[in-house]
């Protein structure tokens, strides 16, 4: 379940063949998928257990933003202090509606490209959160 959250919003109703069906999405970068249960009861049963499974947390739970430091064509750079560590990172933020389809692809591609990426020379990506409605980037250490 890495990389994916549950919407606490984005459930469903489906009538097929006379008969209704109940539904909920789960997101990831990659995909979204959306899963139908024949009662609301059962749809309610998965998405406790999904919800508790995932724990999706706010990134205000680990990061306190700090003052705007950067602003480019897709969002903004904020500095920030990563709560655990007093650790002062940059956060790239990104308003979802904002953005292209194409747009939301290439943030996805950045995200995914430096997940792997171990080099000094290139930003280290730290921690990201997705939602609804936003991109949050955690990047390198940086100084300001």
């Amino acid at each position: 379940m890495i990389d994916y959250y549950f919407p606490l919003q984005g459930h469903y109703t489906l009538i097929s063949k006379g008969k209704t069906y109940h539904g909920f999405q789960l997101i990831s970068p990659k995909e979204t998928i959306t899963f139908y249960t024949e009662s609301k009861q059962e749809k309610d049963k998965w998405c406790r257990a999904l919800n508790s499974l995932i724990k999706y947390t706010s990134i205000n739970e680990f990061y306190e933003l700090k003052k705007v430091i950067g602003k480019g064509s897709f969002g903004i750079v904020r500095a920030a202090v990563y709560k655990p560590t007093n650790t002062l990172v940059a956060i790239k933020g990104f308003v979802k509606a904002n953005l292209s389809e194409d747009e939301l692809q290439m943030v996805r591609r950045e995200i995914d490209i430096l997940r792997i990426c171990n080099h000094p020379n290139v930003i280290k990506l730290y921690d990201y959160f997705e939602d609804e409605n936003y991109i949050f980037i955690s990047k390198d250490v940086i100084s300001i």
